[in-house]
């Protein structure tokens, strides 16, 4: 065999030796698995120069001969495999030994077995109930008498010189532990594990079997035996503790004939391999260090934890979006590259050699999610953790408004508002039914702007894609459980967290994180073996909480449908509501038009009811009068044949200017609003009335040149009611959308679409004779409708009438379209607020129209997040009862 004499050079990490560079911990190279010491070849003329020179130094040496091996052979249904087993000891050179065989009730007739080779006084058979591989091993350490201990599974052979080679090597090399090479037999033939000793290595991966060790039995203490609460890796839980700090040599002959055929009674066929990453836990992190150490963590440093594997795009985003959007608090990002591709990996390097508050943590193997986290925390610095997918990008406020529930002391963790790149819900908490135990993610899909997620919630659980916490309570659970690969991890640690401390989890609204969502190679390949550990462990401790959260913000349930992660065990499945209902946030049209005395008439050009849905002004007439209603007027809408009937019936006459001119009545106060159309109405007609607001500041600057204060900026406005972000509607779905009349005149912005051979859908009037068929859609939209054809567009398309354009008015349009967060392309116009321009695109500066609109299309997550924000604003702060707000204050 060829044997591996080059080591993985020791960790700093993992020794604690020298000094420990801030970035690039864990790199130790990054070589593939062959470290285990595997090989399809066998060196057989230098392993037999080894074997003899040991075997007659054993022959010359008197200690030697005075040692008693005890082999601890631990047996379950092995009746066809243990005589070859047991003969192996048997055939031994070195002939000083017990062989206790510990039979876990065997119910094979395993017995009957062994009972043939009882005759021999050097073989006891202890039985003992159903307790697992390691507490047979533990009660075969006790029955022991040897000075030296050795280990045989019953299903493996020794070559018959092992003994006599491993003892030798103990007593002359003065070492505490010896191990040998193996032969491995493989369903597909033959290999040989034998490397040199590493203790850090050993941490990392098992590269030696316990059927080729031998040790000191005094090296055994209280509690340093095999583990019973292990259901897999004991052996190497047991070496990682048995040779800490002692004389390891490996001896490069061959000691066992290892099976490894596929088994159902092979402990390695029946439990998960997501154990050894449960090894990895214990033994990479000094976790009662970490507990000594909480002291030293600093306040005022916030440590990001974020995971990765590939994506370095993603990551890229998100890195980005960390630094961009978290300016008020100090912090620290450690990146664990869970060995990424190496154009990944270099990346992250680049990252920290740019910015010293970001560390890269380098594993040798993919070690996910929660191994990775908890290795990050261990490096980690500060009194406050944050865990955070890669594929995320956290907005403005994100970190300061997370950890703002930590300083209450009843709150455990804490997850933000996430939600996909289109702005709705993809986790508001993880709540469970009362027809699964296997939790689901709250208010998912849901229209971000809904009343009850904008509000603080206490659920059962929260989701690690971003999850704050003090570093004292993650410490004192010792992380993630990483017998969880990449899926249920965090549920487990919201529930113990809670049976531990009794600590509350939280959602908080005021931080939002959008995200991409599983987004990493692989991720989904274990859910059905994550469920199992997860409701073998929990599923009668759960309490089910989505109905009283449903109920309590009145949404009720219709129907559950369940998943199908798994197709065999139904109780793996989880139920997510099919259907709600939820509050309603439509418009209601109130009755405006009854006669009778009233504080404030707003008169409209439309000239009669039956017509009104056709008339801009009447709809901007209804949010007004909804506005004035809320503060406790009562209006009153006068169309055109009713402008002068109601004399002497209300406080105030306010006319919306349209085509038609209102006379002001004399005697009464008289307000006018200029909207649109301004057609430079004349000084004295603007004179008689006692207030003159103007939807453009450059204009209302003229008229206030010859009208004094009498004239007011009062821009246009929106109805949050009818425009607001939300879900799209597949029915209504128009990418590239113009609404609009003609009026006869060939609109600029229709011109450039048409010319480019863009595919805009127009709804509006007149259009026959400029376009073809194809791209007129209707003839008008219903208002009410308005807001959903707009959200369900990609982008709107808007310029403005020459007359509004050259004198400064803005679009009404421009509003309504800001207030539901979609993308819009508009010609400029000088009174356009300048913190609207951000968010306008205006096609005027490109050469091509396409190029804008592909633009807009494309936006990225972050900029739709910000034009949300933006939305919020308008709605807030430029909405009808904004504006009715500034006419009642003038009053």
């Amino acid at each position: 065999m060829a044997f591996e004499n080059s080591k993985i050079s020791v960790d700093d990490f993992l020794s604690q030796k020298g000094t420990i560079s801030p970035k690039n911990l864990l790199r130790a190279d990054l070589k593939e698995k062959s470290h285990i010491g595997l090989s399809r070849q066998f060196d057989e003329i230098e392993e037999k120069k080894i074997r003899t020179e040991l075997v007659n130094r054993s022959l010359l040496n008197e200690e030697y001969k005075k040692q008693l091996v005890s082999i601890i052979m631990p047996t379950w249904n092995r009746q066809e495999q243990i005589s070859a087993a047991i003969e192996s000891v048997l055939a031994q050179t070195f002939t000083n030994w017990e062989l206790i065989i510990i039979d876990d009730s065997s119910d094979d007739g395993t017995d009957k077995v062994i009972d043939k080779y009882l005759s021999d006084t050097r073989i006891s058979y202890i039985s003992i109930p159903k307790l697992g591989v390691s507490a047979a091993r533990n009660k075969g350490i006790e029955a022991s008498h040897g000075t030296i201990l050795a280990y045989l599974d019953s299903d493996n052979q020794w070559y018959p010189e092992f003994l006599q080679i491993a003892v030798i090597r103990l007593i002359t090399s003065g070492a505490d532990i010896v191990y040998t090479a193996q032969e491995i037999e493989n369903d597909d033939g033959l290999v040989f594990r034998y490397r040199e000793f590493d203790y850090n290595d050993l941490i990392k991966e098992n590269f030696i079997d316990l059927n080729i060790l031998i040790h000191w039995k005094h090296l055994l203490t209280p509690g340093s035996s095999f583990d019973e609460t292990l259901r897999r890796m004991v052996d190497w839980d047991f070496l990682i503790r048995l040779c800490k700090g002692r004389k390891v040599i490996g001896t490069p002959i061959l000691g066992v004939k290892y099976n490894n055929h596929l088994s159902a009674k092979r402990i390695s066929t029946q439990e998960i391999g997501s154990w050894k990453y449960v090894i990895n836990n214990k033994y990479l992190i000094d976790w009662e260090s970490q507990k000594k150490n909480l002291s030293q963590r600093k306040d005022d440093v916030v440590s990001i934890i974020i995971p990765v594997y590939n994506n370095k795009l993603l990551t890229d985003n998100c890195l980005a979006s960390i630094l961009e959007n978290t300016k008020d608090l100090k912090y620290e990002i450690i990146l664990v590259d869970n060995k990424s591709e190496q154009f990944t990996s270099s990346q992250l390097d680049l990252w920290a050699n740019l910015h010293p508050e970001i560390k890269v943590v380098h594993c040798w193997e993919n070690l996910n999610f929660a191994l990775g986290c908890n290795l990050g925390f261990s490096v980690s610095t500060g009194s406050r953790v944050v865990f955070l997918n890669n594929d995320t990008l956290v907005t403005e406020g994100w970190l300061s408004n997370l950890l703002e529930p930590l300083k209450d002391t009843s709150i455990g963790a804490v997850q933000p508002k996430l939600v996909y790149p289109d702005m709705t819900v993809q986790s508001y908490g993880i709540v469970f039914s009362s027809h699964s135990s296997i939790g689901y993610q709250l208010f998912q899909g849901e229209e971000i702007d809904k009343p009850y997620v904008n509000k603080e919630i206490t659920v059962n659980a929260i989701t690690a894609a971003c999850l704050a916490i003090n570093a004292s309570y993650f410490c004192e659970l010792t992380g993630f459980d990483p017998i969880f690969i990449n899926g249920q991890e965090d549920v487990d640690f919201c529930f113990r967290l809670w049976r531990k401390f009794h600590k509350k989890l939280l959602v908080e609204p005021n931080s939002t994180v959008i995200h991409l969502e599983s987004k990493t190679q692989g991720r989904g390949r274990f859910i059905f073996q994550n469920r199992r550990i997860y409701y073998d462990r929990w599923h009668e401790k759960i309490i089910p909480d989505d109905e009283i959260i449903y109920s309590s913000n009145g949404i009720i349930i219709e129907k559950y449908i369940f998943d199908t992660a798994s197709k065999i065990s139904e109780e793996l499945n989880t139920a997510v509501p099919e259907k709600v209902i939820s509050p309603k946030m439509e418009k209601v049209e109130a009755n405006y038009f009854k006669e009778g005395n009233c504080d404030i008439a707003i008169k409209i050009s439309c000239p009669d009811i039956k017509q009104r849905n056709q008339w801009g002004d009447y709809h901007f007439a209804v949010g007004l009068a909804d506005a004035f209603a809320k503060f406790g007027y009562r209006p009153r809408i006068d169309f055109l044949p009713e402008w002068y009937k109601n004399k002497g019936t209300t406080k105030i006459n306010f006319f919306i200017h349209g085509l038609s001119s209102f006379q002001p009545i004399f005697g009464e106060k008289n307000f006018v609003w200029i909207i649109s159309h301004p057609n430079e109405e004349p000084i004295d007609y603007l004179s008689k009335f006692d207030k003159v607001f103007v939807a453009s500041n450059s204009y209302a600057t003229t008229l206030s040149n010859n009208l004094g204060d009498k004239v007011i900026p009062l821009l246009q406005c929106t109805e949050p009611a009818i425009f607001y972000p939300g879900k799209t509607n597949s029915e209504l779905r128009n990418d590239i959308l113009f609404v609009g009349n003609s009026r006869n005149v060939f609109r600029p912005i229709i011109q450039k679409s048409i010319k480019e051979n863009i595919l805009v859908s127009i709804y509006g009037s007149r259009w026959d004779n400029f376009v073809d068929r194809k791209f007129i859609k209707g003839q008008s939209i219903p208002n009410i409708l308005l807001g959903d054809y707009y959200r369900s567009a990609k982008v709107i398309l808007n310029d403005h009438w020459e007359d509004m354009k050259r004198l400064g008015f803005v679009s009404n349009r421009l509003f309504d379209v800001l207030a539901t967060g979609i993308p819009v392309i508009s010609d400029e116009v000088e009174g356009i607020p300048e913190e609207f321009s951000q968010f306008i695109y205006f096609y005027e500066k490109y050469s091509s129209l396409k190029e804008v609109v592909d633009m807009a299309i494309s936006e990225d997550p972050i900029m739709k997040y910000k034009r949300y924000r933006f939305s919020k604003t308008i709605r807030e702060n430029h909405s009808f009862e904004a504006r009715a707000k500034e006419i009642i204050q003038s009053i």
